[in-house]
């Protein structure tokens, strides 16, 4: 079919119209040079600073996230992210695995290029971001002792489950039974924390010079029962894929 009233360049432009209509890509050929850039920078944005990403995508919850503060709608606590305790002892690939993977189960979204949608330059910028400003950790005595976690389970039961929940989940804190936070957080990590508290938050001192609630036998076996939560996901996985006949960590 063709119409001789219509010119090449207008063909051309009813070409480009219909395939608009279909949700296709134009070919580059068929765009005047400015719309080859307009396509060029929709494709490659200029990435966000960090400032901009944590003001755009994570002020909403954590307000300025140097203080933990109680989220009414959620009905728990809202990490201090920016919080002088956290920035001082977190990892890098701490930080970016929980932005990265985010929280399975609970309202902090993956935020990784393939989930919410980050570019790898935007994720390192709000590291830094969140970084700003953190000081060395305070020396710390290494824990040699063995823990018992049995001992571990019942010292969390009575401390930390109306606060972290019974396993570590479904709590009104942070969950510290999330895969996520058990890959990413190393055992000096989770140490600190227990014995030092996070300030401005209100997860307390449990080892205060002044009145220590937990010797380090009972830090070490509470580390011991904490890690058999990540340990007992990971049973659930492999579990799992034996009976689908799947190789863990692969494809059938």
């Amino acid at each position: 079919m063709r119409n001789p009233t219509v010119t090449r360049q207008e063909a051309l432009a009813l070409t480009t119209f219909m395939l608009s209509q279909w949700k296709r890509d134009v070919p580059e050929s068929y765009l005047a040079p400015d719309k080859i850039e307009q396509k060029y920078r929709a494709l490659h944005p200029t990435p966000l600073t960090g400032e901009q990403v944590y003001r755009q995508y994570c002020t909403a919850c954590h307000g300025n996230g140097t203080y933990t503060r109680w989220d009414k709608k959620f009905s728990r606590f809202i990490p201090a992210i920016r919080g002088v305790s956290l920035i001082s002892t977190a990892t890098r690939e701490y930080l970016q695995a929980n932005i990265e993977q985010g929280r399975p189960g609970t309202q902090m979204p993956a935020w990784g290029p393939h989930a919410g949608g980050l570019l790898r330059e935007e994720i390192t910028g709000v590291i830094e971001y969140l970084r700003a400003g953190a000081l060395a950790p305070p020396a710390m005595t290494a824990l040699t002792l063995h823990g018992d976690g049995s001992n571990g389970l019942s010292l969390f039961l009575r401390n930390c489950g109306g606060c972290h929940g019974m396993n570590g989940r479904g709590g009104m804190a942070p969950e510290i039974g999330n895969p996520v936070f058990q890959q990413a957080a190393a055992d000096e990590f989770i140490l600190r924390t227990i014995r030092n508290g996070r300030i401005g938050t209100a997860m307390p001192a449990f080892q205060r010079t002044e009145a220590p609630a937990f010797s380090d036998q009972d830090t070490a076996d509470v580390l011991a029962y904490l890690r058999t939560l990540g340990e007992a996901k990971s049973q659930k996985a492999m579990s799992q894929n034996a009976t689908s006949g799947t190789p863990s960590g692969g494809k059938p």
